[in-house]
């Protein structure tokens, strides 16, 4: 791994790969927007690997909650573009999902590294189909305007795997948008021996075979200081 990527936090287990290509993709200094997707299965990890990416790097990290409307996921979403731009609860008011993105890709923009990541994208869709579309606009408008330094850089991730790979198909607003699409699997039985931290070959074997190589089956572990902010990851 490059000496100028961001460090993988020693309880991110294994995801070798999986870090260094999303890590890659946000310090990567030229100065348009980017646009990343992240998929996987439940409780593979992708919320965990991408709130730690998110820590490493000063990015705004977002999820998505099941069955909530949508004026209350945009107010939601503007109160966590607030409080990344130390502003007040409340202090964003925005009226659609175009202003939201917009502020939050403007806001992420002014830090150093400018990372936004929205997880669980599917839930939004649910009710605000019209997100892929306003994306296309926000993206193709900053590609012609890139001014100065490090353009926004944005990633999508859901669980509904069939739903995020759509987003790239076909005639869909973000086919041929993406830099990264990136899937995360289960651990192999050796990384999940490592997660779980048992030194017994009989025993890890036992116990991969009963929970396989998802590594939020649990919610602990030996050693684990990070706890994952949704179920779903």
């Amino acid at each position: 791994m490059s000496e100028n990527l961001p460090a993988k936090p020693e309880d991110v287990v294994d995801r070798g790969r999986e870090w260094e290509l999303p890590a890659e993709f946000v310090t990567d200094p030229d100065p348009a927007m980017r646009m990343g997707i992240v998929s996987g299965r439940r409780r593979h990890g992708k919320s965990y690997l991408l709130q730690a990416l998110c820590e490493q790097v000063g990015g705004l990290y977002v999820t998505a909650v099941r069955e909530e409307g949508r004026l209350p996921a945009i107010r939601r979403f503007g109160d966590a573009v607030a409080a990344h731009a130390g502003l007040r609860s409340g202090t964003l008011r925005p009226a659609d999902w175009r202003e939201v993105l917009t502020n939050a890709l403007d806001v992420t923009a002014r830090s150093g590294t400018p990372l936004l990541v929205i997880d669980e994208l599917p839930y939004l869709l649910q009710h605000s189909p019209e997100i892929p579309g306003l994306l296309q606009q926000l993206y193709d408008e900053r590609q012609r305007n890139t001014g100065t330094g490090t353009g926004a850089r944005l990633i999508l991730c859901g669980s509904a795997v069939s739903v995020m790979h759509e987003l790239l198909s076909g005639t869909r607003p973000l086919r041929g948008r993406a830099v990264i699409d990136l899937r995360l699997g289960a651990f192999d039985y050796r990384a999940a021996r490592d997660f779980w931290q048992i030194d017994d070959p009989l025993t890890a074997l036992q116990v991969h075979a009963v929970v396989g190589g998802a590594p939020a089956t649990g919610r602990w572990r030996p050693g684990r200081t990070r706890t994952t902010a949704s179920p779903t990851g």
